[in-house]
C-alpha cells in the first residue's frame, strides 16, 4: 500500500484484541452453550457471500476430512459477546481467505488459546510461526485439510494468547493516542515556527 501511494514512511498499527473478552473458555463449557456435539469441529467464522473469504476451499477441505467425524461450522453474524464461544467450543479455527490485512479472527482465536490453520495472507504467518500447534498453508483443499488433520491430532490448547500479547487493546489504544499526539505536537510546532 505504502508503494501504491507512493509513501516513503508509515507506522502500521494492527487492531487491538480485547484479551478480557478473548480468553479460554472450558471446550466442554462452550460446546454446551452452543448445543454443538462432541465431534471434531472446524470453526470458519466469516461471511460466506464474501468471496475474499473462499467458502468453496473451506468447504472442499471439510469433504476430504469428513472420514475422521469431522464437522465444518461456518459462523456469521453473530455478536461480538458470543465469539469467545464459538472459538472456545472448536478444535481448530480455519481461514480460507484469498487475501487480508491483519484478520481479526486469527487473533481473536489466539487469544482463547484456539489453534488456526490459515492460507498465507496478511500478517497471519507473524501470529502463527509464533504458536505452537497452528499452521500456514497453502490455499489448496488437500494441504488445508491435511494441516487440519495434524493439528487436531495436536489436540490440546496453544500459546496463543502468550504470542500476541502485544496486541492487548489497551496497548494498542496507548500507541495509537502516542501517535496522535506526536502528530499534533508536530503540526503544532510548524504552525507556530511560520
Amino acid at each position: 500500500m505504502m508503494n501504491r501511494l507512493g509513501v516513503e514512511h508509515a507506522k502500521v498499527i494492527p487492531n487491538g484484541v480485547d484479551l478480557n473478552l478473548f480468553r479460554e473458555i472450558s471446550r466442554e463449557e462452550a460446546r454446551i452453550k452452543m448445543g454443538w456435539s462432541h465431534r471434531k469441529i472446524v470453526l470458519w467464522p466469516a461471511n460466506p457471500a464474501r468471496e475474499v473469504k473462499n467458502v468453496t476451499l473451506a468447504m472442499e477441505s471439510a469433504k476430504l476430512l469428513a472420514g475422521q467425524q469431522v464437522e465444518l461450522k461456518v459462523i456469521h453474524g453473530e455478536p461480538t459477546s458470543m465469539m469467545p464461544w464459538f472459538y472456545n467450543a472448536a478444535d481448530v479455527v480455519l481461514v480460507t481467505s484469498k487475501w487480508e490485512g491483519s484478520p481479526n479472527v486469527v487473533k481473536e482465536a489466539l487469544a482463547c488459546n484456539v489453534p488456526v490453520v490459515s492460507t498465507p495472507v496478511g500478517d497471519v504467518a507473524v501470529w502463527l510461526n509464533e504458536t505452537e500447534g497452528c499452521e500456514v498453508v497453502p490455499a489448496d483443499a488437500k494441504l488445508i485439510a491435511d494441516a487440519v488433520s495434524r493439528v487436531l491430532r495436536w489436540s490440546r490448547r496453544i500459546n496463543g494468547r502468550k504470542v500476541i500479547q502485544e496486541l492487548d487493546i489497551e496497548r494498542i489504544s496507548s500507541r495509537l493516542m502516542n501517535e496522535y499526539l506526536a502528530v499534533s505536537l508536530a503540526t503544532f510546532k510548524v504552525t507556530h515556527e511560520r
